[in-house]
């Protein structure tokens, strides 16, 4: 028997009690879900203590998790606000050289310029006496999407691109799970099935993976990997989604097939792809019919998909209906301040056409629409140019890798900003944390990968070089 084996001892230290003491009480107080993440984490922190990208990783989980609609929200956010608090905690502890730094690229000085837009609008709702609960909805996700920033400085590929992806894949099929399930007991459209569009983000990094995999049988491997969340897509009986999937999976083709030599090929893999997709994918919805004890699955989902432009009087058309009326009154109130808009937290009396209901509402079901009512025709322009330069670096850099997880990583940027951009003309993900925090990390991470040099602030005053030193001071 080894030394060190002898003098182990057999009853675990104080440290491993205190582990097991939080994960029961995260059970009995939250939920069993809730505390698997934690254990999960923990374990994770035992390997590499204090991690920046880890403790990323669990506010993405965190923000994917959280139910707009079940009730409890405010529990759930200051659940989630923990979460961000502990991972600034890990940044600053883990990068305390650089703490206020920023990676050298050109969508940086885009996201500055929405956060700085952002915050003046946040000030100016809050000196306009906003109800705090709406102001604070739309200030959390926008500073959720400008965390990128602080991924771009503290991320390093070597270290952190396979655990980033390998966390983005496991908490994907964490998010489909959930939502399955509850599909598998409602058996219903309801608000705990359609929950995020996490798992069909994560089955189009899947997808991207199996373009780019070695063989094919390892890219057969991946689209199976990716069923079951494009399977909670489809059982949400979200048009949004399945659009923004359909947008998302030929984004991910003409990148991957492109033009130019060797294109043949990469369309030949594209095209195999893909019928491992449609071939698998209705054998599992044929499965899924059996399982969830729905004869009448597939064909709800072909009414449902085919009334997306309808406008005649029906049920499946009821919500198209009600976002025509809504469009309309936000037009109107557009028109009366269309340059800088009215600011973050601003409600407007939402008129329900059919019942005649009138409620508050702070957020429309257009986020485009959303970005001009709050900020005006100068934040909408921001938008858009951010989601654009977003979008031209992930197909910009995705061409240029030989490495295929790299690759995938940049594939993944331009899926998902296009995956979310068309969620965006039925919906607003923008103006929630479930996919914001999820897309800042892909461009945080984008963005680390294609810095030139890094941009830092310093307080101290300037001071004098010796003979032969360039001078230091602040950058």
């Amino acid at each position: 028997m080894g030394t060190r084996l002898e003098r182990s001892p057999w009853i675990p230290g104080y440290g491993w009690w205190a582990m097991l003491a939080a994960v029961i009480a995260a059970g009995l107080i939250g939920n069993w879900a809730i505390a698997a993440g934690l254990l999960v984490f923990l374990l994770v922190q035992v390997a590499r203590p204090f991690d920046f990208v880890v403790a990323f990783l669990v506010v993405v989980a965190g923000a994917s998790f959280v139910s707009n609609t079940g009730g409890h929200l405010t529990f759930q956010l200051s659940l989630l606000t923990g979460a961000i608090l502990l991972m600034f905690a890990c940044y600053v502890l883990s990068n305390h050289d650089r703490v206020l730094s920023l990676s050298r690229t050109t969508l940086t000085r885009l996201l500055l310029l929405y956060l700085v837009l952002s915050v003046g609008n946040a000030a100016r709702g809050l000196l306009a006496g906003y109800p705090p609960r709406y102001w604070g909805l739309e200030l959390i996700a926008l500073l959720a999407l400008e965390s990128a920033l602080v991924v771009g400085n503290a991320f390093q590929p070597q270290r952190d691109l396979r655990l980033a992806m390998v966390g983005l894949i496991g908490i994907g099929f964490a998010a489909a799970i959930r939502g399955l399930v509850a599909f598998w007991i409602e058996a219903i459209h309801t608000g705990s099935t359609y929950t995020v569009a996490v798992p069909g983000i994560v089955g189009l990094l899947l997808v991207n993976l199996g373009l780019r995999s070695g063989t094919r049988r390892a890219a057969f491997g991946w689209v199976v990997l990716s069923l079951p969340l494009f399977l909670h897509q489809l059982v949400t009986f979200g048009r949004g989604l399945w659009t923004g999937c359909f947008a998302g999976l030929a984004a991910s083709l003409l990148i991957f097939g492109g033009i130019g030599r060797g294109s043949g090929a990469r369309w030949g893999r594209a095209g195999s792809v893909v019928a491992m997709l449609v071939g698998l994918g209705v054998v599992g919805a044929l499965q899924a019919v059996v399982i969830f004890g729905q004869a009448d699955l597939l064909e709800d989902a072909g009414t449902r998909l085919t009334s997306i432009t309808s406008t005649e009087t029906g049920l499946e058309t009821r919500s198209n209906m009600i976002r025509l009326w809504e469009y309309a009154t936000v037009i109107d109130l557009i028109k009366q301040a269309p340059w800088f808009g009215y600011g973050v937290g601003f409600t407007f009396p939402g008129k329900e056409p059919f019942s005649g209901k009138v409620a508050d509402q702070w957020a429309v079901h257009q986020n485009f629409l959303h970005v001009w009512l709050k900020q005006g025709v100068v934040g909408l322009v921001l938008f858009i140019w951010m989601l654009w330069a977003a979008i031209a670096l992930g197909v910009r850099e995705a061409r240029r890798r030989a490495d295929p997880w790299e690759s995938t990583w940049f594939a993944t940027i331009a899926v998902t900003t296009v995956f979310l951009a068309v969620f965006s003309l039925s919906n607003f993900p923008f103006a929630l944390v479930n996919e914001t925090f999820l897309l800042a990390l892909l461009w945080g991470g984008g963005m680390a990968m294609t810095r030139k040099g890094l941009i830092s602030f310093r307080w101290s005053p300037r001071q004098e070089s010796r003979i032969g030193e360039p001078p230091r001071g602040r950058v």
